[in-house]
């Protein structure tokens, strides 16, 4: 699960430090193009497991294909990051996680298969998205950003969005230097969760503004409530809007309930909140006076529990006790649970 919300001046680990690099946009488009065809060999001790397989069962056969060898295209993005001067890190702590699945120690070279990119223009800058498209491989993306330099688009900084397996991140400017990136925070059995992460260019660097929670549900997880949001966006005169519609069913999965089935769902509120950013050109302050969410509070649409989501919506909440007989009887222990 990715962290929501950071302050203006955390760095993720995989940043890179500016530097005088020489790359130019033409110059990457060019080298990610010119693909070169490498050999995968079949996997010899799994097609030995599957003739076996393929005689201990013959109705299995027909599906029990063997794999082949193969072809693909790829390029060797280690020497697109010396160029850009682009050192690869790990993308947290503690971990030997890196882009596109680089490992440490594999020398200077690391393909990356089926390249693929896309374009972004805003202003005075250009955006290269890079990535596979190839399904089997994990769907890390990396955005290089260009600036114009006399008669050439020169590269000076890039950032990545990782493990996407629904959509492809895109990047959206709402001004000439603030930007998002919509992208997957995380999934699973009874969950996902999509995020827009935004970004200001400044001083020549790309940096992290906040994380601020898009859409996505959360069913279960020894909550006594499933909630589902979803969010719009709007940017005018220096002010980003986003409102949130969130709408929240009770559910009977820790408890034994008096009537009704023991596991079952029932509708408790849907309800709108909104927050409210000021952009001064380098930093999203939130107006307190306009927003109904506060940072935490962001965080929390997602990651929160009883205690978190009665803080925010308690006047909803508090019509249960109120309600039908098994919202009161939800109520009674909901709050239980709060306290």
């Amino acid at each position: 699960m990715k962290y929501f919300l950071l302050p203006v001046l955390i760095l993720f680990l995989f940043s890179s430090p500016v530097s005088a690099a020489n790359l130019t946009l033409k110059e990457a488009e060019e080298f990610l193009a010119n693909v070169e065809q490498l050999y995968e060999p079949p996997d010899e001790e799994l097609n030995k497991q599957l003739e076996q397989d393929r005689k201990e069962s013959p109705e299995l056969a027909e599906s029990l294909t063997p794999t082949e060898g193969y072809y693909y295209p790829a390029v060797d993005i280690y020497k697109l990051w010396q160029k850009a001067g682009i050192e690869p890190k790990p993308l947290r702590k503690d971990s030997n996680d890196f882009l596109f699945g680089y490992e440490v120690g594999m020398g200077e070279k690391w393909n990356l298969g089926y390249p693929a990119t896309k374009l972004y223009s805003k202003a005075d800058f250009k955006v290269l998205r890079v990535s596979s498209s190839s399904l089997a491989v994990s769907g890390d993306y990396q955005f290089l950003f260009f600036k114009k330099k006399d008669d050439k688009w020169v590269y000076f900084d890039y950032t990545y969005a990782l493990w996407e397996k629904y959509t492809e991140p895109e990047i959206t400017f709402l001004d000439d230097t603030l930007f998002y990136i919509n992208e997957l925070g995380c999934s699973g059995s009874g969950l996902v969760d999509f995020i827009n992460t935004f970004y200001a260019i400044s001083d020549g660097k790309v940096e992290l503004l906040l994380y601020c929670p898009d859409k996505g549900h959360l069913v279960g997880w020894g909550l006594m409530f499933d909630r589902e949001y979803e969010s719009k966006m709007d940017y005018s005169d220096k002010v980003l809007t986003i409102d949130y519609t969130i709408n929240i069913d009770a559910n009977t999965n820790t408890y034994e309930p008096k009537e009704g089935k023991r596991y079952c769902e029932f509708p408790l509120f849907t309800t709108n909140r909104k927050v409210v950013f000021n952009w001064d050109g380098r930093n999203l302050s939130v107006d307190k006076e306009k927003s109904q969410l506060t940072i935490d509070d962001l965080e929390n649409i997602f990651g929160g529990g009883e205690k978190e989501y009665y803080a925010m919506f308690q006047p909803e909440f508090d019509k249960a006790k109120n309600g039908t007989t098994e919202q009161k009887e939800w109520y009674q222990l909901f709050m239980e649970q709060v306290k």
